[in-house]
């Protein structure tokens, strides 16, 4: 019997003696009709609760099947909000599996193992716990790490997110959920920073090295070069298409020749100056960083590159 059946034995043949109403001994003495008994009310409430977590589970079930995994993990939270049981919880967190949340699956899964069932516990509320231990084995062996480096800058020194949460250590491993990660890294206080997006495969240990200062393939570059080249562009441009408005009234060989000099000119000036502005803001950064990641694919390989350049 595998866990998805969970909810429904829940709903069905497991629950039914948990659901059920109180026993004498429970109720206390028999009173009158006419009266109104507050335990009586209280037992009325949770049997609407029990019910509601009853269809909210049905529905968690057939929007999992559908492979609708976040819709399916909210209809299961909503039911263990009205009825806490260890097979609706057993199928919450295995919607976090699926949808590769592997740390927060974890989380749940643990809780669950550690939960205390009462005495007298239905048969599988048990085996609920039991699966629980199984797949929270399984899921520490697919949680990867990745083990971040700022090559040319002291700790202390250097401030690290990843997806936006600051790193504890680094040099360190960390454990993420696999996929893709946008990893920050920047000096304490401003300077430079650097963005870097990387694939961690599951049950993977990942590095990443992170250069913070300028390399001496990518110095800064400064915005002259990209001016002049700019200014000898317009000047060209400028002289030919003078020179050439005046060889059209005239037939002077000189001015053609001149028009065709000034406009070569003109053009070269300004795709050259266009191209250096271009690049410096690409390597605005100040650096190039060429990075490969692994990529895990249906058939279990492939390489991701990115990078700034």
């Amino acid at each position: 019997m595998t866990m998805r059946s969970f909810p429904m034995l829940l709903l069905l043949a497991a629950i039914g003696p948990a659901w059920s109403a109180p026993s004498l001994a429970q109720v206390g003495p028999r009173r009158e009709a006419s009266q109104t008994s507050p335990q009586a009310g209280g037992w009325g409430k949770a049997a609407v609760l029990k019910e509601q977590a009853r269809a909210l589970t049905h529905k968690g079930d057939e929007l999992y099947d559908d492979g609708k995994y976040e819709e399916a993990y909210y209809f299961y939270n909503e039911a263990l909000q009205r009825y806490d049981a260890p097979p609706i919880a057993f199928s919450r967190a295995q919607c976090l599996v699926k949808l590769g949340r592997l740390l927060e699956a974890r989380a749940q899964f643990t809780s669950l193992t550690e939960d205390d069932l009462p005495p007298m516990s239905p048969r599988e509320f048990i085996q609920a716990q039991a699966e629980a231990s199984v797949e929270l084995a399984k899921i520490r062996l697919r949680i990867p790490t990745l083990r971040i480096t700022v090559t040319d800058a002291p700790e202390p020194a250097v401030k690290i997110t990843v997806d936006g949460k600051d790193a504890p250590h680094l040099d360190q491993p960390i454990q993420v959920d696999p996929g893709e990660h946008m990893v920050i890294a920047r000096l304490q206080g401003g300077g430079e920073m650097v963005a870097r997006a990387i694939v961690v495969p599951e049950g993977k240990a990942t590095r990443l090295e992170i250069s913070l200062l300028p390399s001496p393939l990518n110095p800064r570059r400064s915005m002259a070069p990209a001016i002049v080249a700019l200014g000898v562009g317009a000047v060209g441009l400028g002289i030919g298409l003078v020179t050439g408005i005046l060889a059209a009234g005239e037939d002077e060989p000189g001015l053609t020749a001149a028009s065709m000099v000034g406009l070569t000119v003109g053009g070269l000036g300004l795709g050259t100056g266009a191209t250096l502005l271009l690049v410096r803001s690409v390597g605005h950064s100040g650096h190039t960083a060429t990075q490969i990641a692994h990529r895990p694919s249906l058939d279990g390989a492939g390489l991701l590159l990115r990078g700034s350049f």
